[in-house]
């Protein structure tokens, strides 16, 4: 193998990892149910009025249709491992969006949001990917977990909207809150990270949104979450506690988790590796194996993806890939849709091809051997 700097990073995460014999792969995927981009009319309004929508997720993301869910389903559906079982895709759920027009309704003056159930009941393409959505369950192709109540950070959006900051103002005017911006309302360039904290009073309220969510997820899904993964991988570890009331007992992640720093405009980064524990019990899995090939179609995902399980193998321990939404969404466009699932179709292939006695498990799964594992 050749020894490079990302090969040595992924190589020290995974030999701290969890160590097992056994060929496991797990594959986790963001953002399912939050309303990115709202459709392809809004995107070039946004364009001409001189929005930055370079990124593949403006450029790409929607919400879910129930025509995106039945190609995954059938992709997953028709690869099968030696002991003929499917992969299972952990699907990270937002469970709720802004109601622009309740907010707009009350003059800015509160935040207010709209359950997927909700959506569901005004929007019939909502309520079909819903029911598109309880398939995969069914079959064991798609299990649900926690991302969070919304992809956003409402504290910082509602301050902007507030006091009249003008992109913000027009974004909001066709649904979109997902814009760049440099304004002084947002620390990270963006309103997305949900959890990210000035102070010891948002950090209560981070806490009381993430229990709410949490009880909603029960609501839609009929079972409490036991895993959950931060928006944009920044969390404080204050929220752990909450997190392990409400039942999480497992925390996706990268290896460096970005932690806000109370009190001051500023971070710090906390190494993580799979197995590795909290004061809590909680465990940690790290995510070492990447395919996102909406971000950029120059790299070969499929043969980058294969290296990195190899190496994971190698080193005895699990290979969780990360993947997001935006590869398999096809509203906007039905090519990054296609494009996408051929290439996902090939890698699962090439996975049983090289290692048919490699074993699908969901994040929870995983979570469950390891923690149980003397």
């Amino acid at each position: 193998m050749q020894l490079n700097s990302e090969f040595l990073k992924n190589g020290f995460t995974n030999f701290l990892g969890w160590k097992t014999s056994r060929k496991i792969l797990v594959i986790e995927s963001d953002d399912w149910g939050t309303n990115r981009m709202p459709c392809k009319k809004v995107f070039d309004i946004l364009d001409k009025k001189g929005f930055k929508l370079d990124s593949h997720y403006n450029r790409l993301d929607t919400l879910e249709t129930g025509k995106d869910l039945e190609m995954l389903f059938e992709v997953l559906s028709s690869v099968k491992n030696s002991t003929n079982v499917s992969p299972v895709m952990t699907a990270n759920y937002l469970v709720a969006n802004p109601d622009f027009d309740k907010i707009r309704e009350h003059n800015f003056e509160n935040y207010f949001y709209e359950t997927l159930t909700e959506s569901s009941v005004k929007n019939p393409s909502v309520k079909e990917s819903m029911e598109i959505m309880r398939s995969g369950i069914e079959n064991k192709l798609f299990f649900p977990q926690f991302h969070g109540r919304e992809h956003l950070n409402f504290r910082t959006w509602m301050h902007a909207l507030r006091s009249n900051h003008q992109q913000t103002k027009i974004g909001f005017d066709y649904g979109f809150f997902s814009l760049k911006t440099d304004s002084e309302f947002s620390k990270r360039g963006h309103y997305l990270t949900a959890l990210d904290l000035y102070s010891s009073k948002d950090l209560q309220e981070v806490e009381d949104a993430l229990t709410d969510g949490i009880n909603i997820f029960e609501t839609i899904f009929g079972y409490r979450p036991k895993s959950f993964i931060a928006p944009n991988y920044v969390w404080h570890k204050d929220i752990e506690k909450s997190l392990k009331s409400a039942g999480v007992d497992f925390i996706q992640g990268q290896r460096n988790q970005v932690s806000p720093i109370l009190d001051k405009n500023n971070y710090k980064s906390i190494f993580h590796y799979t197995g590795q524990s909290n004061i809590h019990n909680q465990k940690y899995l790290v995510r070492n194996v990447h395919f996102e090939p909406s971000s950029d179609e120059s790299i070969d995902w499929v043969n980058q993806c294969l290296k990195n399980i190899s190496e994971a193998f190698f080193l005895k321990t699990p290979c969780i890939l990360s993947t997001h939404r935006v590869n398999f969404i096809g509203t906007i466009s039905p090519e990054n849709r296609g494009n996408n699932l051929r290439k996902f179709k090939i890698l699962l292939q090439e996975i049983i091809k090289r290692w048919p006695q490699v074993e699908f498990l969901s994040t929870v799964q995983l979570g469950e051997l390891i923690q149980n594992k003397k």
